[in-house]
């Protein structure tokens, strides 16, 4: 089987791998997002990290609002980088460069309990309560960053196409490389909205440890 087939950069935490062990068993029902009820929201690391293989005009669904969305295919809802072998173009070129979310699914933040929940329709012998145990602080915290980092994109009262190009990124074009420390820099200094929310899901809130933590997470560099 190849590589690809499974979900994305590998999310594993202490000893344990959470993803996919094949996204044909369940014909890839989390890369379907409906978006008006539950679209795919993307933060400007996620943008900047896509643009290096695809375009914003691609892969964002609503440039003309300040929070971006990853583009689905309007009937089904499914993601556009979703292939017909249910694997991600993304996860095929590097798996480092997919969203935040996608990297934590299953387990994504519930604002209404404040804490971690996981999709209930992936298999339980790999994220049940039980099975993540001494994983939890870890899981959450990665949904909390993921949470935190969406709340960037109220600094912008504008377009996505506008945001990336405030932040040295091509919103027409690929871009050959991006800076992510610039990137970090730009939404700490300019985001009092980020600060609040490290604070709210008690994530680092100094500068340094935020950007190790984001590294860390995204694994670049």
């Amino acid at each position: 089987m190849a590589d690809h087939v499974n979900t994305i950069s590998p999310l594993i935490v202490g000893n344990k791998n959470y993803n996919c062990r094949d996204k044909r068993e369940c014909e890839a029902i989390c890369c379907y997002h409906h978006t008006i009820k539950d679209p795919l929201y993307l933060n400007p690391i996620d943008v900047g990290v896509i643009s290096t293989e695809f375009s914003g005009t691609y892969f964002l669904e609503r440039v003309d609002k300040p929070l971006m969305i990853m583009r689905t295919e309007h009937d089904s809802g499914k993601c556009i980088l979703l292939d017909n072998d249910y694997s991600c173009s993304l996860s095929k070129i590097n798996g480092n460069k997919q969203p935040l979310a996608c990297r934590n699914f299953p387990f994504m933040y519930s604002e209404r309990l404040d804490g971690l929940i996981h999709y209930t329709y992936c298999s339980e012998d790999r994220i049940s309560s039980k099975s993540v145990g001494e994983d939890i602080d870890e899981l959450e915290k990665r949904v909390r960053l993921e949470h935190a980092l969406r709340s960037v994109n109220t600094m912008y009262a504008f377009s996505a196409f506008e945001l990336c190009e405030d932040l040295g990124m091509s919103a027409t074009g690929k871009n050959n490389r991006i800076n992510i420390n610039k990137i970090l820099a730009k939404m700490w200094n300019e985001s009092d909205n980020l600060r609040t929310a490290l604070k709210k899901h008690k994530l680092p809130e100094d500068f340094k440890s935020f950007s190790e933590l984001v590294s860390s997470v995204y694994q670049v560099q």
